[in-house]
């Protein structure tokens, strides 16, 4: 019986030490809930705007309405925390493009689907466009042109050819990734250079072309003089390129673009005697290049481009060959009014002595200075 008692007492006395201790913490953390300041600060969260409040009127946010001081507060907070609107610069005047770079849509229905394929197009009917308002321009205010070229023989002839240039500048450009070219900036940079080969009018020495016969037989000391001028500031812009381009860890893929494009559009090119740098080809050829995101590389893509369409415009898309493609052409299709040259010159071989008169296509020698030849 003792035992049972003092076993009886024991867990007794274990509950009452429980019960005890459950009170005793109860009392604590009542304790501490009445220690807690009532002016403290809570932290919300509003539109990752942070803002405080007072703990006594955050208790009071309930149901907030319109009229709720607290929530107006924190409206108040908000708007003094939320950065002002942007203001419009010069700049963002100059570079706000015409018409939209996003997809076009009819009453729902897409037509054109996004901004790559709206930039591309855009950049060809302005190509289009405004060489066809070059060539109204200098038709009816120059003499120097070449005068036999209508429209309608730049859209049928070369217009193909246009739109193969217009893709690859797009691509190698990257153009995709800029804003379209419908805006102020580029385009008034484009007829600018416009005006300085139209201006070449009025300066005797800058009317020859870019040849080896031209070159080395014709060019006046004073072009001479003005192109090396001209060497410090094309020299300096091709090393803000290469500078860019080594900044940026692109060095690598620019050197690969330049390699490939020299492949493909200048090695098979240039050892021919015919070659002629006509400056719609030389404006597309290095215009595409100049695509940094910077504004001395983007006025440098502009003005080749103006290049290129002053060079269609006014004298037409003539292949960079010259003759030698068009004989190619002439012969390969076998058209027939080459047939009483080609028998000529058969004639000229079998009978040196007695023969018609006829003059062979052969380049003129640009070693010697011979002005017997064709001369491109």
């Amino acid at each position: 019986m003792d035992e049972e008692d003092g076993g009886q007492k024991r867990d007794s006395s274990s509950s009452f030490e429980k019960i005890s201790l459950i009170t005793h913490t109860d009392e604590e953390d009542s304790d501490s809930r009445d220690a807690i300041p009532r002016n403290r600060k809570i932290v919300s969260s509003f539109d990752a705007n942070t803002v405080s409040v007072d703990y006594d009127d955050a208790e009071q946010i309930g149901s907030p309405g319109d009229d709720d001081p607290v929530c107006a507060r924190l409206q108040q907070q908000q708007a003094a925390l939320r950065p002002p609107p942007k203001r419009r610069t010069i700049r963002d005047m100059f570079h706000r493009t015409l018409m939209p770079d996003q997809g076009i849509q009819i009453q729902g229905y897409p037509v054109v689907e996004g901004s790559f394929t709206i930039k591309l197009l855009k950049f060809i009917l302005w190509t289009f466009l405004l060489t066809a308002i070059i060539h109204v321009i200098v038709g009816k205010l120059f003499s120097d042109r070449d005068k036999s070229l209508q429209l309608w023989h730049i859209w049928v002839f070369d217009g193909e050819l246009m739109v193969r240039d217009t893709v690859v500048f797009f691509l190698v450009g990257r153009m995709w990734q800029k804003q379209g070219i419908d805006h102020i900036a580029f385009i008034g940079t484009a007829l600018l250079a416009n005006m300085y080969f139209e201006a070449q009018n009025f300066v005797p020495f800058l009317q020859h072309s870019v040849t080896l016969y031209q070159m080395h037989c014709v060019w006046p000391w004073t072009l001479w003089l003005f192109v090396i001028i001209l060497i410090p500031s094309i020299g300096a812009l091709v090393v803000a390129h290469v500078l860019r381009a080594h900044r940026e860890r692109l060095l690598p893929m620019k050197l690969m673009e330049l390699a490939l494009c020299f492949f493909f559009f200048v090695a098979p090119l240039v050892p021919s005697n015919y070659f002629h740098l006509h400056h719609w080809y030389a404006g597309w050829l290095i215009g595409m290049h100049a695509n940094f995101d910077v504004w001395w590389s983007q006025f440098a893509m502009a003005w080749c481009w103006g290049m290129y369409m002053n060079g269609i415009a006014v004298y037409g898309r003539d292949p960079v060959l010259t003759c030698e493609y068009a004989y190619f052409l002439t012969v390969d299709n076998h058209c027939p009014y080459v047939n009483c040259y080609l028998e000529a010159l058969k004639e000229m071989r079998e009978h040196p002595q007695n023969h018609t008169q006829n003059v062979e296509m052969v380049p003129a020698n640009w070693m010697n200075c011979s002005s017997v030849g064709y001369i491109p």
